[in-house]
């Protein structure tokens, strides 16, 4: 039910409301609805205007009244019936109004009819100094015209005919774009009638356009006084000499200015070009500068320095360095030997073919030129064959002998891989098997060798036989045993016996190296291994394996021994396992390998910096293999760390570099497991952070920059703009920053919050102030009191769903920008609804703004 409720703003205004609403009016919880009853007021220009009652009081709306009485301009000619009460007011209220209705007059200086509005009229027939156009309608440049009229620039387009500085005329020129020229000569087009000169290059007869001819005649090509040297070449059609100009290429004369083209020269007679090679060209007269600028073509004969052999070529490359193509004999720059057919130009000759000759021995011997080098007596077949013989038929004085050869060479390879021995348990050597392994070897490839001298083939290397004294015909290798126990040690001396492997049966054994023994197992670094020596002549290398690791039936291994068979019958004795991270061989050859016994090794490297001798745990390597004690590594994470060294230290991503010169940079990874299983987990950390300040360092200022460059990007934006446009934008980025952005009221945080858990009682994430929900104002007594009597809450208290909390700031947001628009003109307020559009959607619903 409805109760009408009467107002005191008039005895007859009455208000409907609910019932329900009627006791919350009464006590002042609830607002009672503006009145809108109609009333009546009398505006300043005596008519009435309705209004509802709550705008009586409001500032009078312009008065649309319509009204008959005529306005009368200025001029006193024209007239005009405004319509409403306002526009005659405004029109009244004007102190200098103009008429604009349109006249038809004639302008003073061309006498060229002219339409424009009323108050314009006296200035354009208005008589100013200087002359006017006359009947012939012929603008004359130079002439003192008058001036155009003062005031807003008005262009006669009417066509006239201009005379220029040089007499001639032009048809069809703008009025105003004529008396400019004639002002300005200058600034007039070029003159295009055909005007007969001579020319100043060739002094034959040529007709130009006039601006051309004026720039010609200004043109000098030769300095004053010189005597253009002229030929006679028969008579033309009038039985007159025809004259021929000279033009020398060592006195060439001036350049065209920049504004003419050749073309401008085109008189129809020709002109010689003498060079100073002393060739001459006949040309077009157009074409004198052209020649001169290019080189002479003319062809003369040249002789080759080398064969004598005369060509022709092009004058310009006379003295040019040239490629002879004429076929001549030269001697093998490889051999120095054979002798090749090839051109003459050719500079390095090679055969790429059999060569035979005396070598330095005295013996035949024939190689491939290019494949293989020159042999020498250490080559040389006849010379080694007898060091083959004493090498099959030698034997070491005693087997103490050659167990300490093999000693010696263990030690060599353990000293240079680093390795402290701390123990060492010898095995029984079996020298006998290893020496007949030896001399199995040797006397193959000695039959090979005999083989291939009786074929007549080269395709074994002649070179002089291996030896157990030599260290580079053993290889230093090594087995590491599953335990100590007996059993253990049996498999490791096991792995020295032939079984059948990828590459046919053989022994398989890894040869002894850092890398190697880094990738077994140690506890304290320490690691027990059994090392051996095995003897080698030829070793087989990037061969694929005859079959794979998987495939194990007697039909694979079978050919796997065919292959090694063919492969030894080829001088190989071994093969270098491929695709594996590890060096590896086969030794095919039984007996070759032999294990000296069981070594404790303890591996140690030397730091780069302090040159201590350390455990490998004792610091960590670079990708090179660099070592760094952890003491040292420490102080270069903190000398990098130092303001100023960052760029001499660490890379741009913050990897710290390795102190050795030309080195690269420590991997995180590889120092990060290294550290976790030192224990050093503080040093790891150091040099993340130094990654982290390094990363800062490259971006921090990226992202200032980029952020100076935004708002300097926005404020040109803005100063560009007009006054109106400027005050709206700045107008319309306050709203958006403090309205529609819901913020905490706290001045030093300001923090932008979104989320609402239905308790109007609200807490900064940020700076954790309490302040109200309904009116987002922090109070200075109890939060919660304040959110329950809050004016903008209407009474509803703490507690109200989410809807609520939304419906109830998009109604404040409107309120707050409606109040702040209505201070503001109405164009400047239209400009910043405008630009609000796209914000005043919120979750589907429109904030309401009006101005």
């Amino acid at each position: 039910q409805k109760v009408e409720v009467r107002r005191r703003c008039g005895s007859d205004h009455v208000t409907a409301v609910p019932c329900s609403s009627l006791v919350p009016i009464l006590r002042g919880h609830k607002q009672l609805p503006l009145c809108r009853a109609q009333v009546q007021r009398q505006l300043q220009c005596g008519h009435e205007d309705t209004v509802p009652c709550y705008l009586r009081e409001t500032p009078p709306r312009p008065c649309n009244a319509a009204v008959p009485d005529p306005f009368a301009f200025p001029c006193g000619r024209h007239v005009t019936h405004p319509g409403t009460c306002q526009r005659l007011s405004y029109l009244r209220a004007q102190t200098e109004l103009k008429c604009g209705e349109q006249v038809t007059c004639l302008r003073f200086r061309c006498g060229h009819q002219a339409v424009v509005a009323c108050h314009e009229e006296a200035r354009l027939t208005t008589a100013l100094p200087g002359k006017r156009l006359g009947a012939d309608n012929v603008v004359v440049a130079e002439e003192d015209y008058a001036d155009s009229p003062p005031g807003p620039e008005d262009r006669c387009q009417e066509l006239v005919v201009f005379q220029g500085v040089c007499g001639h005329q032009v048809q069809n020129i703008p009025c105003d774009t004529a008396f400019k020229w004639a002002a300005e000569p200058d600034t007039a087009q070029p003159c295009v009638h055909p005007t007969n000169i001579v020319s100043p290059l060739c002094h034959h007869g040529l007709t130009v356009e006039c601006a051309v001819a004026d720039r010609l005649r200004a043109w000098a090509p030769y300095p004053e006084g010189h005597e253009l040297l002229e030929l006679t070449d028969g008579f033309d059609e009038n039985q007159e000499n025809v004259v021929i100009p000279v033009i020398l290429q060592a006195a060439p004369p001036t350049p065209l200015p920049p504004t003419l083209s050749p073309a401008v020269l085109a008189c129809g007679g020709r002109a010689q070009v003498h060079r100073p090679c002393g060739h001459a060209a006949r040309v077009p007269c157009q074409d004198v500068f052209a020649t001169l600028n290019a080189q002479c073509n003319d062809q003369v004969e040249v002789s080759c320095e080398r064969c004598g052999l005369k060509t022709e070529v092009p004058c310009r490359k006379a003295n040019e360095p040239r490629a002879c193509t004429n076929t001549v004999t030269k001697v093998c720059l490889t051999c120095r030997v054979n002798r090749v057919q090839v051109q003459c130009s050719l500079e390095g000759v090679h055969c790429n073919a059999e060569v035979t000759d005396t070598i330095a021995c005295g013996h035949k011997a024939t190689w491939m030129c290019g494949e293989e080098v020159r042999p020498e007596p250490a080559a040389c077949f006849d010379c080694i064959m007898p060091e083959w013989k004493n090498a099959i038929e030698h034997r070491p004085p005693d087997e103490e002998h050659v167990i300490q050869l093999l000693r010696r060479c263990v030690e060599k390879a353990l000293e240079d891989i680093g390795a402290k021995v701390d123990g060492v348990a010898y095995n029984k050597v079996p020298v006998g098997q290893l020496l007949q392994a030896t001399t199995d070897v040797l006397s193959k490839y000695h039959d090979l060798l005999l083989a291939a001298r009786g074929n007549g083939t080269n395709d074994l290397p002649v070179c002089l036989p291996s030896s157990l004294e030599d260290p580079t015909s053993l290889d230093v290798v090594f087995v590491e045993p599953s335990n100590m126990t007996r059993m253990g040690t049996e498999a490791a001396l096991g792995k020295f016996r032939a079984a059948p492997t990828v590459y046919g049966n053989g022994i398989r054994l890894k040869e002894l190296s850092k890398d190697s023994l880094l990738r077994c197992d140690s506890a304290d670094g320490k690691l027990t291994v059994c090392i051996g020596v095995a003897f080698r002549h030829r070793r087989l290398v990037n061969t694929p394996p005859f079959r794979t690791e998987e495939t194990k039936g007697k039909t694979s291994i079978k050919k796997a021994n065919r292959n090694a068979t063919i492969k030894q019958g080829e001088g190989f004795d071994c093969v270098q396992v491929h695709g594996v991270d590890q060096r590896e061989h086969v030794y095919w050859v039984p007996g070759s390998a032999v294990a000296l016994g069981f070594y404790i090794l303890q591996l140690h490297e030397v730091c780069k910096i302090c040159m201590d001798a350390l455990p490998l745990s004792g610091g960590c390597v670079c990708p090179l293999q660099h070592f760094v004690c952890w003491d040292c590594f420490d102080g270069l994470v903190g000398a990098a760390s130092a303001p100023g060294a960052l760029a001499q230290s660490v890379d741009a991503q913050g990897n710290l570099r390795c102190p050795e010169p030309g080195c690269v940079v420590f991997l995180l990874q590889q120092v990060g497991a290294a550290a976790a299983a030192a224990g050093k987990e503080e040093v790891f950390g150091r040099l993340v952070e130094l990654r982290c300040a390094t990363a800062v360092n490259n971006e921090l200022p990226a992202a200032v920059e980029a952020e100076r460059t935004r708002n300097m990007a926005e404020f040109r934006r803005i100063q560009q703009m007009d006054a109106l446009d400027r005050t709206a934008t700045l107008l319309h980025k306050q709203f958006v920053e403090e309205i529609l952005v819901l913020r905490c009221p706290a001045p030093h945080c300001r923090a932008a919050f979104l989320d609402f858990t239905g308790c109007f009682a609200l807490n900064c994430h940020r700076c954790h102030a309490e302040f109200c929900g309904w009116c987002l104002v922090k109070p200075p007594g109890d939060t919660h009191a304040h959110v329950r009597g809050c004016p903008e809450g209407g009474g509803r208290g703490l507690f109200a769903a989410f809807e609520v909390f939304q419906d109830h700031h998009r109604r404040r947001k409107g309120r707050l920008m409606t109040a702040r628009l209505r201070q503001e003109s109405r164009d400047v307020a239209q400009r910043v609804l405008e630009l609000l559009q796209p914000d005043l959607v919120d979750r589907q619903h429109r904030i309401i703004v009006e101005i």
